[in-house]
């Protein structure tokens, strides 16, 4: 059925609100498909040329970037510590690590710190890191 045949059917008070809600769509559906090339990101993220990404000093924890602590950076899973600096526990804070990744002879060598206190033979040479150790970080 056209629309001039519905609008003449329906009284002025239905035919106003048919065109105000038929209007509302259009101006919606018109606004709803605009971006803003220079906000197309939401808060602490930027645009790679490809997609957005949490900023620097940023990780992502779900669906947002939240800002990293001193000595941690950015990653896909949230703010790890920086090269090195260690946790001592998932909740506390990293801090330089007296031992992680110096140079050793002996399990002597990384006593300083108790949890990198296994001396890591390598082909480039030997360094402390945490017994069983089995992927860098």
């Amino acid at each position: 059925m056209p629309l001039r045949t519905i609008l003449a059917l329906v009284g002025a008070r239905a035919r106003g609100l048919l065109l105000g809600a038929g209007s509302l769509f259009w101006l919606c559906a018109a606004v709803g498909c605009l971006v803003d090339t220079n906000q197309r990101c939401s808060e602490h993220q930027e645009y790679d040329g490809t997609r957005c990404i949490c900023a620097t000093g940023y990780g992502l924890m779900g669906n947002q970037c939240v800002q990293c602590a001193a000595h941690e950076v950015g990653s896909l899973t949230g703010c790890a510590c920086a090269a090195g600096y260690v946790r001592a526990s998932d909740t506390s804070p990293c801090e330089a690590s007296a031992a992680l990744g110096k140079a050793c002879t002996t399990e002597k060598d990384c006593a300083s710190d108790a949890k990198h206190a296994h001396c890591q033979t390598d082909v480039d040479g030997n360094y402390c890191t945490h017994s069983g150790c089995a992927a860098s970080s």
